[in-house]
């Protein structure tokens, strides 16, 4: 499956997984990155659109940023992430499936357009969702609640004991789920997933 994200501009912009143990990354750039890892993992093709800090992709398992020039409306892809708020390529961009992944409690400006030219919306909480609602109507009902992810193996590191037998409402990403991503990531809240580590 080919998978492209269209970040904002702000935190997203200009990072990659050296980031994350290097200068630091927040917790919504965090999830991305470790969405994309694992999804290249499992043999997905996942281009992030972040204008990194050269002309140069950074590339690693199927997994790569690009500067935002590199982007094409016309390719083929079977879904388009934006990420953070809406893209002003979003719009006219070919895709089986646009998806809207907000991270942030409260949005910056209006976001109705991205309502309107995304087939789901993700949002990280109730608050967030009612907050949308009060901005945006019954826009809101297309989008669904998932908390972001957890890196399980990170736990592993420190030897801490992170094996709950499941979590609702919550993508944990771990080996007894991940095929099921972006899908089950995307589309399917609240249900209880196993978290075998």
């Amino acid at each position: 499956m080919k998978i492209d994200v269209l970040t904002v501009s702000g935190s997203p912009k200009d990072i990659t997984p050296n980031d994350i143990y290097g200068r630091g990354v927040g917790g919504a750039e965090l999830a991305l990155m470790s969405w994309a890892e694992i999804m290249g993992g499992r043999g997905h093709e996942i281009n992030i659109y972040n204008n990194t800090k050269n002309i140069e992709c950074w590339i690693k398992d199927n997994v790569t940023y690009k500067p935002d020039v590199f982007y094409n409306p016309n390719d083929e892809r079977d879904i388009l992430i934006t990420f953070r708020g809406p893209h002003e390529l979003a719009g006219q961009s070919r895709a089986t499936k646009k998806i809207g992944w907000s991270c942030d409690q409260f949005t910056v400006g209006n976001y109705i357009n991205w309502y309107r030219e995304s087939d789901e919306l993700v949002v990280i909480s109730q608050f967030h969702k009612d907050d949308h609602r009060l901005r945006y109507g019954p826009l809101v009902d297309k989008a669904t609640i998932i908390d972001l992810g957890v890196r399980t193996w990170e736990y592993n590191r420190w030897n801490i004991d992170f094996t709950p037998t499941d979590i609702t409402g919550v993508f944990v990403p771990s080996a007894s789920n991940i095929e099921r991503i972006p899908y089950q990531f995307i589309f399917y809240p609240a249900k209880k997933i196993p978290c075998k580590t």
